[in-house]
């Protein structure tokens, strides 16, 4: 051959080698490598009906569970019917080494993992973990079903399959813990519903009911055959006994000898098994504390401030409050809407909305355990969640709505309405002296009386000059009916010792007075049975003296509680009149008489 065109075949050669490409049997990245590596180091470990750990050995599900469990660290759920609804639909012809392939079995499908080149690896139920031919083997050529690739599966998954391993891990790590009735931690040992509460309170910031039958109403229900790890399961004792799934039949549980593994199926707890439940992305996201933070109701985000705070009947300090102190003090706070401080108060103002109409940010009230009487309340947080101060939990917490609570419903509050109306410039002065203490004979920002505070605020308000005694106040002005009532007008209250207490209506039925145990505070007119709704006299209307001296404040009036003392007196007078005229009409009728006999 000639030496250039030898030399021409050899740089062809070469060139030839240098651009063609090794095959890759369409591997994409290391994951993916590392899945089927996994897989086939997997290889000749035996079968067994629910396992998936290579010391057991595996059935086809728990094959595709363990190989990327261990490799992604994604959970995958142990039903192959549920495996085939995630991950993403691949054609046949793009299928990739890591992908998983369906094939249609005589009862359930069966998952393989994709090696490339046709080749699966996957459980036979006499060989264990083998590798199969898809063209060439007709049985699972013919039962092809399609494919799915679970790359970027770990969003479509439940949130606490994701974290399923570190819920089971932390309970592992608790085994042994000791039983204590009254436990909380594991330095003191738990009972049978704190040691879960204490699980998901560590892995998942949840703060579960201490109350395991009100666990048991949150989540979805799942079946024994679908249980996934971290699940929960629940079974009936003297009371109703939670614990944590963990795979392969078992799960852990606080009993009286420890935190401990135990067979689900043994014939103990078999025969007393009640039901699973787990939690869905809905039922984690409302009961984190931290989702709410950046809430778009800002009742809401002040609410969540006040998570963990003890429970404290009749409290009114962070060391410990009420339901309606919560309430109460959350809606002050957030909104300036002032709230009566005793529940069933609270539940006469306000909008009252259906319950099926209800808004995060509404709040709901309860009847006590008598079904009589209004005696708990709790803000809304939506998908059936309220945060409450909750007596029966011990603190402020969120907790779930379901069939306990449902059934002590009274009514749903909206009380966006009664928000002060600060555009008013009475109700802004007015409600600056908010808090300012009683003080007789006080009529500046040092301390009020109850016609001291009128007279300031309709000064500083309304730039009106009202004389400083409430029976002057009331001579003055025009009479207002009840259900024509705006906002700067005066109401009059009886007090004692005849006197009339004066207050400043400031819109929604409420009104602004005095008292001598909180000073300066907001009240509502609409509840029947309060101290002031039956002490009500009536209200007048005051405006300013006009440019040319003329004044609209009409004529004096006459103290009702000195006009009806007055009328009381002139009615007994008259009594006492009639009285003596019909005994002197008498006394004639017998001098009379006594005239005409001696005739």
């Amino acid at each position: 051959m000639d030496p250039f065109k030898k030399l021409t075949v050899i740089w062809l050669v070469l060139l030839i080698l240098l651009t063609v490409k090794s095959p890759s049997y369409g591997y994409n990245n290391e994951a993916e490598i590392q899945t089927v590596l996994l897989a086939e180091s997997l290889i000749g470990k035996p079968f067994k009906q629910g396992g998936n750990t290579p010391e057991e050995g595996f059935d086809s599900t728990g094959f595709i569970q363990y190989v990327f469990r261990e490799e992604g660290n994604i959970v995958l759920p142990g039903s192959p019917s549920q495996l085939w609804k995630l991950g993403e639909p691949i054609e046949r012809s793009e299928i990739q080494p890591g992908d998983v392939l369906f094939f249609t079995g005589s009862d359930n499908l069966i998952p393989a993992i994709y090696k490339g080149d046709n080749i699966i690896i996957v459980i036979a139920t006499n060989e264990g973990v083998v590798k199969r031919d898809i063209v060439e083997d007709s049985y699972w050529r013919d039962r092809y079903k399609g494919t799915r690739r679970y790359t970027n599966i770990a969003n479509e998954l439940n949130p606490v399959a994701v974290k399923a391993l570190e819920i089971v891990e932390k309970a592992m790590d608790l085994l042994g813990t000791p039983y204590n009735p009254e436990g909380k931690s594991s330095a003191k040992g738990f009972n049978t519903t704190n040691f879960v509460r204490y699980v998901f309170k560590k892995t998942l910031d949840i703060q579960l009911s201490v109350f395991s039958d009100r666990i048991y109403e949150v989540g979805e229900s799942i079946s024994k055959e679908d249980l996934q790890l971290g699940d929960l399961v629940f079974f009936q004792g003297s009371s109703l006994i939670p614990g944590i799934y963990r795979g392969n039949g078992m799960f852990i549980v606080q009993t009286t000898e420890g935190v401990a593994e135990r067979d689900i199926e043994s014939e103990y707890w078999s025969d007393i098994y009640v039901g699973a439940k787990r939690l869905t992305e809905a039922d984690i996201y409302y009961s984190q504390p931290e989702n709410y933070r950046d809430h778009e109701n800002v009742v809401i985000r002040e609410a969540m401030k006040y998570i963990g705070t003890p429970y404290l009947l009749g409290g009114e300090t962070t060391d410990g409050f009420d339901c309606s102190y919560l309430v109460q003090t959350v809606f002050r706070d957030a909104k300036k809407i002032y709230l009566p401080r005793i529940t069933y108060k609270q539940a006469v103002v306000g909008e009252t909305i259906d319950f099926e109409n209800k808004r995060p940010g509404d709040v709901i009230y309860f009847k006590g355990k008598s079904e009589k009487e209004i005696s708990h309340a709790a803000i809304y947080l939506g998908n059936n969640y309220i945060i409450h101060a909750s007596g029966d939990e011990g603190m402020t917490t969120i907790s779930y709505l379901g069939p306990y609570w449902l059934g002590r419903l009274a009514v749903v509050k909206r009380f966006d309405s009664l928000s002060l109306r600060l555009d008013s410039k009475v109700v802004e002065e007015a409600y600056k002296t908010l808090g300012i203490p009683y003080l007789a004979g006080g009529n500046t920002k040092e301390g009020f009386d109850y016609s001291g505070f009128i007279q300031y605020v309709m000064k500083a308000g309304l730039d009106i000059d009202l004389p400083r005694y409430s029976s002057q106040q009331w001579a003055l002005g025009k009479e207002i009916e009840r259900e024509d009532l705006n906002i700067g007008d005066v109401l009059f209250f009886q007090g004692s010792n005849k006197v009339l207490l004066p207050g400043l209506y400031i819109g929604n039925e409420q009104f602004m007075i005095v008292t001598e145990s909180e000073g300066v505070a907001i009240r509502d007119l609409n509840i029947s049975d309060s101290y002031w709704t039956p002490r009500y006299v009536g209200a007048r209307r005051y405006e300013k003296i006009n440019s040319i001296g003329q004044t609209n404040i009409v004529k004096p009036t006459v103290n009702p509680l000195i006009q009806k003392n007055v009328s009381k007196k002139l009615q007994k007078t008259l009594g006492i009149g009639i009285i003596i005229l019909a005994l002197l009409i008498y006394l004639g009728y017998r001098f009379i008489k006594s005239l005409v006999k001696t005739k």
